[in-house]
């Protein structure tokens, strides 16, 4: 069972999730949107203006590019999982990490 908590921020935390989590902060107010690698999760778009602290833990890519709003086709065929703790990273930072993770 993976959890999930957006570095530095300790109230932004999701699981624990037996398919991987994810917890991302928008830097420095808020929102948190946090919780559990399924088919339901809710998607978000990052915004290249905005820095993020996240945390992804034990998730399927092809799962978290899907709600990161990402459609490369590379990224959505992949079993690849993916771990990724990182505080103030723009949007294209971090789909950078995801599409270096495949």
């Amino acid at each position: 069972m993976a959890t999930c908590t957006a570095p530095g921020h300790p109230g932004c935390t999701s699981g624990p999730c037996p398919n991987g989590c994810y917890a991302v902060y928008v830097e420095p107010d808020g929102p948190c949107n946090a919780g559990c690698v399924n088919s339901t999760a809710a998607v978000f778009a990052l915004d290249d203006g905005l820095n993020y602290s996240i945390q992804i833990s034990d998730a399927p890519v092809s799962e978290i590019a899907r709600i990161l709003g990402m459609t490369d086709k590379k990224l959505m065929a992949s079993p690849t999982k993916i771990d990724l703790a990182e505080r103030e990273l723009s949007g294209a930072d971090i789909r950078r990490k995801i599409l270096d993770a495949v």
